[in-house]
């Protein structure tokens, strides 16, 4: 059972309605924590209608980039995170209403605590804001909406196990972080064609 969340029946944010939801499949994903199998469920559920998105894709890096963040030596158990694909206009009132901050923002996430009787695993959702991704990338050469996208993704898993970005020295250790898996997620191929129309 998902905690009252975003998504979720009794929402955070009321009047927040989810319409024309695009939703993948879930992906399970296997972790080794602490000398046992962890098993953690990765949803996408692309809320904007505005660009063409490759769930799919998008879905194969969310899994893989929370195995990096867990492996970062991140003690908390994951049963499930769902990425939300959003704009700015989903976006804004959730910055607003959380973060007490005005506008749109690239990316907001909330980590849930366990449920009772569901053990140790915590649930989070990562709010990912496309139509940002994509108009920060017009102008700019040998990086593109797709790559600036999964750099959102990643920052969003990076504070959701414990990444704090609010200071000048935590801004760089997770940049640090998030580069240096997007580097290694590129050569796996996971960071291409993410959007698939702008």
């Amino acid at each position: 059972m998902r905690p009252q969340g975003l998504l979720c029946p009794g929402t955070l944010l009321p009047g927040f309605q989810v319409t024309g939801v695009e939703s993948s499949p879930t992906m399970r994903t296997d972790e080794q924590a602490g000398g046992a199998i962890q098993h953690m469920v990765v949803s996408v559920i692309n809320v904007q209608q505005r660009y063409l998105l490759n769930t799919v894709r998008i879905q194969k890096l969310a899994g893989w980039l929370l195995r990096m963040a867990v492996g970062e030596g991140q003690p908390r158990a994951w049963n499930e995170v769902t990425l939300v694909l959003t704009d700015n206009e989903g976006i804004e009132p959730v910055n607003r209403v959380h973060l007490s901050r005005q506008g749109a923002t690239d990316v907001v996430s909330f980590t849930y605590p366990p449920m009772p009787g569901e053990g140790d695993g915590r649930t989070g959702e990562v709010l990912v804001n496309v139509q940002r991704a994509i108009e920060r990338t017009v102008s700019r050469k040998n990086w593109d909406s797709s790559k600036e996208l999964a750099l959102y993704i990643a920052h969003g898993f990076d504070h959701l196990t414990g990444g704090r970005d609010r200071t000048v020295t935590g801004r760089a250790r997770m940049r640090r972080t998030e580069l240096r898996w997007l580097r290694q997620a590129s050569i796996l191929g996971l960071t291409n064609d993410l959007i698939t129309r702008e």
